[in-house]
């Protein structure tokens, strides 16, 4: 005999008969609730996902409200300790903390140390730029082996005076120029110099042999506008009247190549540059000596002192006294003057 746990009652089985009809029947009912309160709450929960979507648009926006909100009253949290601070002394005054970062008024003296101070790091920086374009210079010069002698010679190429050039070879005359046309570009880029008559190569006609044209806006002239070739003709050395005519247009093209030379050499502090004449004694580099000039451009010691780029009033062309005409009427009637023949007719290449 046992007692039932739920009555009490001593019984030959653990729970009684009514006690335990009375389990079953209450486990039932709770399974029941349980499974209604489940099948109400999918219910329920089914309708706001797929139908309630404006309620949880409504609950969303609930939501951003309240953040909003929380937001507000932190600044203003904020605001009232910051204020609370102030009131306590903690905070300096405003006022005191401007006038103790506000600049110190600057005396007349200390004005003057200031522009002396600036006008100092402006020489040390053009020092630097001087002696940065003089040793570009010296390189170029001696990579490209310019020597000096009875005919100066670039390169092992001979460059002789104008009334020389037929005298060589044509395909010697015309590589030599082609090394001083590269070296002449490469120095009027170190040193900012803005040449009269630019060299330069076509594009489109007479690929590979240079032309020159004067350099606008910076040079002002009517004359020698056009671009010309320069190249000597294989045929200079002959002695027919339209070798020697052609032979004299690359004369003239010559001399407007000797003037930009002379120009960079004379920019450069280099003196005595000039047309020989027995009536001038001062003349002591030929304008077509082009060698010796880019060689004593190099030696110069105002190398690299003055500077200018095209259109800026710095270091005006106007100062350069040897006129261009002068140069190309010496460099052609010296050569035409066994001819007795002249010519005005110049190759042109268009631009």
């Amino acid at each position: 005999m046992s007692i039932c746990p739920c009555c009490e009652i001593q019984q030959p089985a653990q729970y009684c008969s009514q006690c335990l009809r009375e389990g079953v029947a209450t486990h039932h009912r709770l399974s029941h609730s349980l499974r209604a309160q489940c099948a109400s709450s999918i219910v329920t929960s089914s309708q706001i996902l797929t139908e309630g979507s404006r309620s949880l648009d409504v609950w969303r926006r609930i939501r951003a409200e309240v953040a909003l909100a929380e937001r507000r009253v932190r600044r203003l949290v904020q605001k009232i300790q910051s204020i609370e601070s102030e009131l306590a002394g903690d905070v300096p005054d405003p006022f005191r903390v401007q006038r103790r970062h506000q600049k110190p008024t600057m005396t007349d003296r200390d004005v003057e140390a200031r522009h002396q101070e600036i006008i100092q790091r402006q020489s040390d920086v053009d020092h630097r730029l001087v002696h940065a374009r003089r040793v570009l210079v010296k390189e170029a010069v001696t990579v490209f082996g310019l020597q000096d002698g009875d005919i100066p010679s670039i390169a092992g190429l001979p460059v002789p005076l104008h009334y020389d050039l037929r005298k060589q070879p044509s395909f010697m005359m015309n590589a030599a120029i082609s090394h001083v046309i590269h070296l002449l570009r490469m120095l009027s880029i170190y040193l900012s110099i803005a040449l009269p008559f630019q060299p330069d190569y076509p594009k489109h006609f007479h690929v590979g042999r240079p032309i020159i044209r004067a350099n606008l806006p910076f040079l002002q002239t009517s004359k020698y506008r056009e671009a010309y070739p320069l190249w000597i003709s294989s045929t200079a050395w002959k002695t027919d009247l339209k070798s020697r005519a052609k032979h004299r247009n690359f004369l003239q093209t010559f001399g407007l190549l000797a003037h930009s030379v002379s120009y960079l050499a004379w920019s450069q502090g280099v003196q005595g540059i000039g047309i020989p004449d027995d009536s001038i004694d001062s003349v002591q580099i030929p304008v077509t000596s082009l060698v010796r000039l880019l060689r004593t451009t190099a030696d110069s010691p105002s190398l690299g002192h003055r500077a200018h780029e095209p259109g800026t009033a710095f270091l005006p062309h106007l100062g350069f006294g040897l006129d261009v005409s002068r140069v190309v009427a010496w460099t052609s009637v010296t050569e035409s003057a066994d001819d007795g023949e002249q010519t005005d007719e110049w190759d042109v290449v268009e631009a």
